[in-house]
């Protein structure tokens, strides 16, 4: 069943538009960050407005995707439009408000708590004509999100990650249960009734594009994917000494990108 009401500020004419969800985790890897960034610019280009939720991580980053090209994203919020949640996302809000909507269905001084992400979570698929799992641990607040969009007749399309990639289980269990597979934003396109295929990307943006000029580090962070491996391996895949290896790994760990235990490195 739908809100009964909802509070937005805003341009409400955005709400009349086609749009995708975009769901993910709160603590993304390199690559969720990346692909969630590739897909809210290319949907955005093919016509879609992006809706989420505003929270840290994924939702953040298909935000501002979205305003740096110069696209309008509708974020859904668990609290009243007064409270906005996480406080460090007040001045994102604040741009998203000014060429698109921040909407919730709670009423104004409602703070953020546990029942409220659930409910914003289905308000947020049922926004939206299709939703896109971009990353998801297994059990997540993304999964909620999928399994209303599925209840409410949407699609689900659902990013595939390795076996060993944590953060994609959720994404696995999903596409064992039905979903349907985006391996590129155009596979939205193409099967999303509202398309105006604008714009096909078939191939997503490499990684050594990222790190440049520091290659050495982005061919670290590419042999790494999705999983663990020790030193002296990194360091015959990149044809580095270990000695230069481990300093690029230890700047790697220290900006947040990858973590170090029990002997291996894995990103994060």
């Amino acid at each position: 069943m739908p809100p009964r009401f909802c509070f937005g500020v805003g341009d409400p004419v955005c709400l009349l538009r086609p749009s995708i969800a975009m769901v993910d985790s709160r603590r993304p890897s390199v690559h969720g960050e990346r692909a969630a960034r590739w897909f809210s610019q290319e949907l955005s280009e093919a016509g879609f407005t992006i809706v989420s939720g505003l929270a840290m991580g994924i939702d953040a980053e298909s935000h501002r995707s979205c305003l740096d090209s110069g696209a309008t994203t509708i974020a859904v919020v668990a609290t009243g439009l007064d409270r906005i949640y996480p406080a460090q996302h007040r001045e994102l809000a604040q741009a998203i408000a000014a060429s698109g909507v921040v909407l919730t269905q709670f009423f104004p001084a409602s703070v953020p708590h546990r029942s409220h992400f659930p409910r914003r979570n289905r308000t947020i698929s049922g926004l939206a004509a299709a939703t896109v799992v971009v990353e998801a641990s297994d059990p997540s607040g993304s999964l909620i999100t999928a399994t209303a969009a599925n209840d409410q007749g949407r699609d689900v399309f659902v990013v595939p990650w390795s076996p060993w990639h944590r953060q994609g289980r959720g994404c696995l269990r999903l596409l064992k249960e039905g979903a349907l597979i985006a391996t590129c934003p155009g596979d939205v396109i193409l099967q999303s009734q509202f398309s105006s295929a604008v714009r096909l990307a078939a191939t997503p943006p490499t990684m050594d594009a990222d790190f440049e000029p520091i290659s050495r580090e982005g061919r670290l962070l590419r042999a790494i994917g999705d999983g663990q491996h020790s030193l002296d391996a990194l360091a015959l895949a990149v044809r580095g000494s270990p000695q230069e290896i481990a300093t690029d790994l230890l700047k790697l760990e220290l900006e947040g990108f990858i973590q170090h235990q029990d002997g291996a490195y894995f990103a994060i």
